[in-house]
């Protein structure tokens, strides 16, 4: 009985901690030179290194269970920041709901595809990549 106490404790404070590093790296992101030019850099630099049409980077957002892009560049990039994703939704939230990596190189006969996100940017890639960061 006290061990699942403990455990539960500690998974309690592990979500707790994770939840506090999330809302503070979304706080920064709003302030001038911070985290969102570093988010901006990061995202720029990624689609340079894989010579791709577009990057974006989506945050967890731990009150609504959502992704929140944060920031993004090349193809669509103006539009898909600030969109919302359910975690789960989509290949990215697949990405970060299972904790694993995944690319997919055809998109459209992948049915976790969010085409209808997509098309609201502008942009539907053909292939995607989507890595979960960890904390």
């Amino acid at each position: 009985m006290i061990e699942g106490r403990v455990r539960a404790n500690r998974a309690t404070r592990a979500k707790s901690c994770t939840n506090w590093r999330r809302s503070r790296l979304t706080r920064w992101g709003d302030r001038p030179g911070g985290a969102r030019d570093l988010l901006r850099s990061t995202t720029e630099l990624t689609r340079r290194l894989f010579d791709a049409a577009a990057c974006a980077l989506a945050l967890p957002e731990a009150e609504s269970e959502q992704l929140v892009f944060r920031s993004a560049s090349g193809a669509g990039a103006a539009r898909i920041v600030g969109q919302r994703l359910p975690v789960g939704q989509g290949i990215a939230g697949w990405a970060v709901s299972s904790g694993q990596p995944i690319g997919i190189a055809e998109v459209a006969r992948d049915p976790r595809f969010a085409r209808g996100v997509a098309e609201a940017t502008g942009y539907v890639p053909r292939s995607i990549l989507a890595v979960p960061l960890g904390t």
